[in-house]
């Protein structure tokens, strides 16, 4: 009797931490009118998962007594243990190891195939393709110069050519978008480009010389005060694609499985801190800081939460002014404190967008107006100064998902990092 009690308590919880860690299952902004319209649709999917998901989930996570960081499919989970979960999101600056980052070995004018480490290596633990499922023999399919890879003749590593990243073909598959200096670039949302990516392990001497993130303690108090204490924690992400997952694998479906940034960030922080974190996601593709504003009460502010994560500026670029823009973050944020006066934020800018395709201002106007935004309450993630400092030995392509405004899941960890970092985890 009392294994009976015990196993339907283990089960309770189970179900209650099975609708944590799927998020994309969750109500995306449960107290408006777009959360009820969708509510008897995301119940069932919530309902078919559970009943699968049970026995599965009860071996692996409870009576395991470890957490596990899964992505969704159609066709199930897939997670990843949390011990490869701790090594990818090492911070890139710190330490002497680096955990699957992604380059993308390119052509130019007829050479062999190259492309560039973030530093030189000491020692190569080893080169996989993107999907992992793969191993690249040294020597054989590449060597190595400094910090360049490079493809040997016979090599079976794909790999593009300029010619077919860089061209005058309008018509080239699987889709192309305009460059500033004339012709085109190719562009895909499909596994096109993280099909010829690779993912390098390797060690390294050499210093990091790009920005540090900080803990934003003096900034955050509530929220560091909160997650010291171990205390529940409702956290909300309110931006562009980006923050909906694009591209990061698990949320297209394909290996590795690495869930989006955000994901990653409250999985992170409830075994750091062991709090009880709330997360809700109503982000959406496409859209603008003027959407957020025009959205924000009925998916945000009238959910209360205690931290806000706002992500929007990559499409506000294409037509909005650095006054429009911060006038629009600003507002939002008044909205969310008019339900919760004691609610605190990161502005997060985000990685740059190709620079061959758009220009890069006035994202750069972006980022100075919100390091001047910072003080009590509010604090900046900088993704664009950290992803600037990766181009100056990367190219574009061998960190993005879509060639030109989509980070890769080395980026995303990198997304990750930083947010983490901001919060005191790393």
């Amino acid at each position: 009797m009392q294994r009976g009690r015990l196993s339907r308590a283990i089960l309770h919880r189970a179900l209650q931490s099975t609708r944590k860690l799927f998020p994309r299952l969750e109500h995306q902004g449960r107290c408006g009118q777009h959360a009820r319209s969708e509510a008897r649709e995301l119940q069932v999917a919530r309902e078919k998962l559970e009943i699968e998901m049970k026995e599965f989930f009860l071996i692996t996570m409870l009576l395991a007594g470890s957490a596990v960081t899964y992505a969704q499919d159609e066709g199930g989970c897939h997670a990843i243990a949390p011990e490869v979960v701790e090594k990818l999101l090492r911070p890139i600056w710190k330490g002497a190891r680096i955990e699957n980052e992604t380059l993308l070995p390119t052509s130019y004018d007829g050479k062999p195939a190259e492309a560039n480490l973030a530093f030189v290596p000491s020692r190569i633990a080893d080169v996989k393709s993107y999907a992992l499922d793969r191993t690249y023999e040294e020597g054989k399919d590449y060597v190595f110069d400094g910090r360049t890879i490079r493809l040997t003749p016979n090599s079976s590593i794909p790999f593009f050519k300029y010619e077919e990243l860089y061209h005058n073909n309008p018509d080239a598959k699987p889709s192309v978008m305009p460059t500033m200096g004339g012709g085109y670039l190719t562009f895909s949302e499909s596994s096109m480009f993280n099909d010829r990516q690779l993912a390098v392990t390797y060690e390294h001497a050499d210093a990091w010389n790009g920005p540090v993130p900080q803990p934003a303690r003096k900034l955050l108090p509530i929220t560091f005060k909160t997650l010291k204490a171990g205390r529940p924690l409702k956290l909300a992400v309110f931006g562009d694609s980006i923050s909906v997952g694009a591209s990061a694998s698990g949320m297209v479906k394909r290996a590795p499985w690495m869930p989006r940034w955000s994901d990653l960030v409250v999985d992170k922080l409830r075994r750091s801190y062991g709090s009880e974190i709330d997360n809700i996601n109503p982000s959406r593709g496409g859209m603008t800081s003027e959407w957020g504003w025009g959205n924000v009460a009925s998916l945000v502010s009238c959910e209360k939460p205690d931290l806000v994560i706002l992500g929007f500026g990559m499409n506000d670029a294409g037509g909005f002014s650095t006054k429009q823009f911060i006038e629009n973050i600003e507002a939002m944020m008044k909205s969310i404190r008019k339900q919760n006066s004691k609610a605190e934020f990161i502005l997060l800018m985000s990685f740059q967008p190709n620079s061959k395709w758009r220009p890069l201002e006035p994202m750069p106007e972006y980022l100075e107006a919100f390091q001047k935004m910072e003080g009590p309450g509010v604090a900046v993630a900088d993704i664009w100064s950290m992803h600037g400092y990766l181009l100056k030995h990367k190219t574009y392509w061998d960190m993005t998902g879509n060639h030109v405004n989509h980070p890769n899941d080395f980026m995303v960890r990198v997304y990750a990092q930083v947010l983490l970092s901001r919060l005191g985890v790393e």
